[in-house]
Formats: structure tokens, C-alpha cells, sequence
């Protein structure tokens, strides 16, 4: 048998595939072969990646392996689990499960599918570490993570693979392994329910992969226009969506987007999974927080932090840890929380205690679960009052990201004025470039933006009559089908604006004491 040795995560494709194929014609099939239909990828549109469920390697809750006084030897262990292996799983070998777990976080390049199931085989005769799969021609193949090349012996065709490298395997080769030699022996009568008894450890991911799979084929069907989401057509917030706030966007995908799309990178640092946008209200705190769940397809849940309080005793400090067990359920998984400073107060100390300071003393705990357990799980908070957070939770490690997200620059104001003009029926000669400046040079808010705009809309009904024709009943579509919004209308709103703004402005108090007039 020809063997062909390629690294991957390159796919064999065209002309390698064809005689894979006239190979199989002519060879018996391998005992335990299982016939698999071609799986989705799953890509992430934002960044055209392969996503990896993942990439930080963690064995958490497994089908654990029945003790028995003597195992089976290493081939029939190997050769049982063949014998179940379908598609999206892989065979680890290793000596144990520290170097399992290392070699395959050191290869996670070299996995080019979701691995859905793993089944861990640990030998403590073995001086090398390798995984074998299926590829989509339903044809073993087995790559080394180990840095010492493996041996095989195909009917005295001899070939070494190299750390990352992949050969397809056929009954009856000889591996070697260090000083380790066996057979490709696949063993038809080893059932799934019997795995444990040859030694084999089962890591099931797949129930996890369900719902992400769900999502991107929901997206996909999507921007195909086939259906709709439960929103209608409304297009998802992404970065491009949120104008003016370059900076704050650089900084979130530097904290996040870059560790969960690159996590290699990250594996020698300790990153903050809390951060803290800070910033005056309307400025866009709550768009960049959607906008970034977007961008990274994870799981994102927003709330108001006074949502989880409850005036059960311990009982707020439950809804805490249920909240931050389900972002572990479903990581990749950020939280935002909007009003921050209303549940994370400083503490008064050790002279009084308030009942909000268990909810502090708990987030601190969970926070400081998120840093040592290396989960996928940010979160974001919002606060236009970060003076009033108690120090501890503004600590490195827990959110120790401070991002400050003000109201936008001139370039700023153009591009927020720009999104939310573009929607709207504005008539041609309008000076966008003229009405930013002016918005610029008010300090007005993205908030401020989107509202002066709406109302520009609102303005030209007032001008053409139509809440006149609304009042009258005589309102149909056709009244509206040719209007356009004009300069006078932005002018109009934009004074309404500067109108209202002022009547909210807080009288700023005479310093000493003011004797009031004597009334007879």
C-alpha cells in the first residue's frame, strides 16, 4: 500500500483524493469503518478562521474508564477504540494526561475539524505522544504531536513522520513509538459500552457543539436570505455599526477578540476576564459590548446588575453564581452588565456592613474563579460612576481592563452621522460635513446623534403635513413615498436639541449662605 504523508491542516483534495479512492477499490476495507457523510466546517465569517470548540485544551467531566488489575495490551486498547471512532472524533495516546493535554494544545494547528469526542488511551510504556482520526474519505490516518519521529511499517514500506505530520494507516501496520512497537489490529467485537474495559477515556463535547453549529447554520441560512431572524431582518451590530469609537474597539480586540481567535499567542499570559467601559451616558458603552458578542459569535448575555438582586437572604448572591455557571456552559460566552456601580459599591469596611456587600464579596469569588480556571468568559461592565467601584474589583485579574469610551471626535460625529443618515430619505446637497462640525463642536453623544437624526425625520412630517393628514385619517403610504429630508429639518432638531439639553442642566449652586428678602 502507497502511503501518502502530508501536514495539515492542508485537506487532501483533487488528484490525492482520486487515488485514495482506486486504492480502496482494490483493499479490503478496514475492519470498523464507518461510513460518515461530510460534516460543516465551521468557519467564522468575521475573520474567514476555522474555529476550534477548544482551543485550551481542558478534560472536564469524561465517561470515566473502569479500574482493572491489567489492561489490555496498547493495540487491542487502540484497536477497540477504532472500531467506535465516527466522524469528529480522534484516538489520543499518550503516557498520561498531562502530556496528552499538552501535545495536543502544542498541535492544535494540525486539527483541521471540530473535535467533537475524544477518546484518551494512556500508556505508560509509550515515550511519544499522537492522535489518530478519520479523514472524509472515511481512511485512518494518524499525526505525531510527539517532537521524536514515529515510525511506521506499511508491508515493508518503511516511512518516519515528523512532529505534525499525518499518514493514512491500513490493517496489520507496525508503529512504532520510541521503543514501542504494535499493530494496527481494529477490534470488530469492542462496542462503545465497552470501551471502559479496555482503559479508554471518553471526553464528549458533542451536545456543546450542537448549539454552536446550530447558530452558524441559523447564519448562514440567513445571509442567504432564506429565512429570517426572530427579529425580522434586522442586521446584526457589528464594530463597523459603532462610529467613533476607534480607539475603545482597538482596545476590546486586543483583550478579547485576539485570546479567543488566537490563543496560542496567550498561553504564557494571565488576562484580565473582566473589563470596565467607563464613560459618560449615550456615549456607546452598550453598542461596543453587542458589537463585540457579534464579532466573536460567543455567547453573550446583557442585564442590568440590579436585575439580579432579590430581597431573599443569599439569594442574590445565587443568581450571581447560576449567571456565571451558564456563561461556563456556554463559553465562548461574554456578560455585560450595564449600571455596574449600583452592585459593586465600595465597601464600607469593617465598622458597618450593607447588604450589598455579600453581592461584592461574591463577584470578587468569581472572579477570581474566571482568572484561575482559564475559562472563555468575559465580562464587560458599564459604569458613568467608576469612583464609586470598590478597589478590589478594579484590581488586575479581575477587571482590571479600564477602556474610557467618550463622546465622539470630529471624525467621530461624521461617521455616526453617516449611520444613521444613510436609512433615512435625506435630500441630495445636504452639508453632512458642515451639520458634524456643528454636533462636534456642541459635545453631543452618539446617543445625541441618533436622536437628532430621527427627529430630523420627524421634522420633515411636521413640514409636508403629514401628522396633519395622521390627525385627519386620510394618512396613506404614497404621502411619504417621494419626501425627503432637507437641511432646515436637521437644523430644526438639532435646535430642539440644544433646547432640551439646556432645560436638563443643573443649576450650579452659590458657594456661602444667601439671605433671602424680607416679605411683609
Amino acid at each position: 500500500m502507497n502511503l501518502a504523508v502530508q501536514a495539515l491542516p492542508h485537506v487532501y483534495a483533487g488528484n490525492s483524493v482520486r487515488k485514495q479512492k482506486n486504492l480502496q477499490k482494490n483493499e479490503q476495507p478496514v475492519a470498523g469503518t464507518q461510513t460518515s457523510t461530510n460534516v460543516m466546517k465551521l468557519i467564522n465569517n468575521n475573520y474567514g478562521q476555522l474555529l476550534i470548540n477548544k482551543p485550551k485544551v481542558s478534560f472536564g467531566d469524561y465517561l470515566p474508564a473502569i479500574a482493572t488489575p491489567a489492561l489490555p495490551p496498547l493495540e487491542k486498547r487502540i484497536g477497540a477504540a477504532m472500531t467506535n471512532l465516527g466522524k469528529n472524533d480522534i484516538i489520543l495516546a499518550a503516557p498520561n494526561t498531562t502530556i496528552a493535554k499538552k501535545a495536543l494544545q502544542n498541535s492544535i494547528g494540525s486539527i483541521d475539524t471540530v473535535v467533537r469526542r475524544i477518546q484518551l488511551i494512556e500508556d505508560k510504556s509509550l515515550r511519544g505522544a499522537f492522535f489518530i482520526n478519520k479523514n472524509d474519505i472515511d481512511m485512518f490516518e494518524i499525526v505525531n504531536l510527539d517532537a521524536k519521529p514515529i515510525s511506521i511499517d506499511s508491508h515493508g514500506q518503511k516511512i518516519e513522520l515528523k512532529q505534525g505530520k499525518a499518514a493514512f494507516l491500513a490493517e496489520q501496520d507496525l508503529i512504532t513509538v520510541g521503543s514501542k512497537k504494535f499493530e494496527l489490529v481494529p477490534d470488530e467485537r469492542a462496542t462503545s459500552d465497552l470501551l471502559p474495559l479496555f482503559g479508554v477515556k471518553t471526553y464528549d463535547f458533542s451536545k456543546k457543539d450542537l448549539k454552536a453549529i446550530s447558530n452558524l447554520n441559523l447564519r448562514h441560512l440567513e445571509e442567504l436570505g432564506i429565512i429570517e431572524t426572530k427579529t425580522g431582518t434586522k442586521k446584526k451590530l457589528t464594530f463597523a455599526d459603532v462610529g467613533g469609537q476607534d480607539e475603545a474597539i482597538s482596545d476590546l480586540k486586543k483583550a478579547i477578540i485576539y485570546p479567543l481567535k488566537f490563543p496560542m499567542a496567550y498561553k504564557n499570559n494571565i488576562l484580565n476576564r473582566g473589563v470596565i467601559l467607563t464613560g459618560g451616558p449615550g456615549t456607546g458603552k452598550t453598542l461596543l459590548a453587542e458589537a463585540l458578542a457579534n464579532e466573536t459569535d460567543a455567547y453573550f448575555m446583557k442585564l442590568n446588575g440590579l436585575e439580579m438582586e432579590s430581597k431573599w437572604v443569599g439569594a442574590s448572591e445565587e443568581n450571581w453564581r447560576n449567571l456565571f455557571q451558564e456563561a461556563k456552559d456556554n463559553q465562548p460566552s461574554i456578560i455585560f452588565i450595564d449600571e455596574f456601580d449600583a452592585v459593586a459599591k465600595n465597601r464600607e469596611g469593617s465598622d458597618t456592613s450593607r447588604h450589598d456587600d455579600k453581592v461584592v464579596n461574591q463577584l470578587l469569588t468569581l472572579m477570581s474563579d474566571l482568572e484561575k480556571g482559564k475559562d472563555d468568559v468575559f465580562v464587560i461592565v458599564a459604569t458613568n460612576k467608576i469612583d464609586l467601584l470598590d478597589p478590589a474589583i478594579m484590581r488586575s485579574g479581575r477587571f482590571g481592563k479600564h477602556i474610557p469610551v467618550g463622546n465622539p471626535n470630529l471624525e467621530g460625529c461624521e461617521k455616526i452621522l453617516d449611520i444613521h443618515t444613510k436609512p433615512l430619505p435625506v435630500k441630495e446637497g445636504f452639508d453632512k460635513e458642515t451639520f458634524a462640525q456643528k454636533l462636534h463642536e456642541l459635545n453631543v453623544s452618539g446617543a445625541d446623534i441618533a436622536h437628532i437624526s430621527n427627529e430630523a425625520n420627524q421634522k420633515m412630517f411636521e413640514r409636508t403635513g403629514v401628522f396633519e393628514k395622521m390627525e385627519n385619517d386620510t394618512f396613506s403610504e404614497d404621502d411619504i413615498e417621494s419626501l425627503k429630508i432637507e437641511q432646515q429639518d436637521f437644523d430644526k432638531a438639532l435646535e430642539e436639541w440644544k433646547t432640551q439639553s439646556k432645560s436638563q442642566e443643573k443649576p450650579k449652586r452659590r458657594i456661602g449662605f444667601i439671605q433671602e428678602p424680607l416679605t411683609v
